[in-house]
């Protein structure tokens, strides 16, 4: 969520740098975009269109700097407020409050909902796992019966079906990822289309999270995998 703090008029550049580091070395704070006076009066004039002529005699003077800053955590934003109301050199912090409670409530719903459908998801991948190895047994059951009669342990026995799940799971994981990977690159470049990319309504680019989720889904993939066989193995084999 974006936050527009204005800071004092004619302050050197080193002053507002200072305030820049400051703002973004906020545990909430990220993305801080510094508007200078100049850049602010242009934009002004811009959006005056034909009437930009009554700006005639005015310069960029009447401006201070502006710094526009995202909020990772809109639940957190009067703390932020506090502590940017405290840097020296900042005018004004200007947040809006019905925003950031229904962000903060919209993200807290989104996660609820988040969680739930992992959970689904979860459970349905360990039941088509379980259905999966069970299968797999009993095509292979003499073969078992012949690995228990020379003396083969429990764990040999167990592994190449937990490894199978593993593997299963790895393959789900990269496809699941590719396909939101593609549906998120087509949406950014939809909504992104004459966009400002440091505008507030500005997506996220998929090059800062991509690599991160990737692992993350892996991980998961790999493991629920794993899990889904090990306790399908020692349900239907019972070794």
């Amino acid at each position: 969520p974006p936050v527009t703090i204005w800071a004092d008029y004619n302050l050197a550049p080193e002053d507002v740098e200072q305030i820049r580091q400051q703002l973004e070395s906020s545990q909430v704070g990220e993305a801080c975009t510094v508007i200078t006076p100049d850049e602010a009066f242009e934009d002004f004039k811009a959006s005056m269109g034909d009437q930009s002529s009554a700006l005639k005699g005015i310069d960029a003077s009447i401006l201070s700097y502006q710094f526009n800053i995202r909020l990772n955590d809109p639940t957190q934003w009067e703390d932020f407020s506090s502590q940017a109301r405290g840097i020296p050199g900042v005018r004004k912090v200007e947040i809006s409050q019905v925003v950031m409670d229904f962000l903060g409530d919209a993200r807290a719903w989104v996660n609820v909902g988040t969680l739930a459908a992992f959970v689904v998801l979860c459970a349905i991948s360990l039941f088509i796992i379980s259905n999966m190895v069970r299968i797999s047994v009993y095509a292979r059951g003499e073969e078992i019966s012949i690995m228990k009669y020379v003396g083969a342990t429990n764990a040999y026995i167990r592994f190449p079906y937990i490894l199978e799940g593993a593997l299963v799971g790895l393959a789900g994981a990269l496809v699941a990822w590719a396909i939101v990977y593609a549906g998120y690159v087509k949406i950014y470049e939809l909504l992104m289309s004459g966009t400002d990319p440091d505008s507030f309504l500005a997506m996220v680019p998929v090059s800062g999270m991509a690599l991160r989720i990737l692992w993350i889904d892996i991980a998961i993939g790999v493991l629920v995998g794993a899990v889904g066989s090990a306790l399908s193995v020692r349900s239907h084999i019972r070794v």
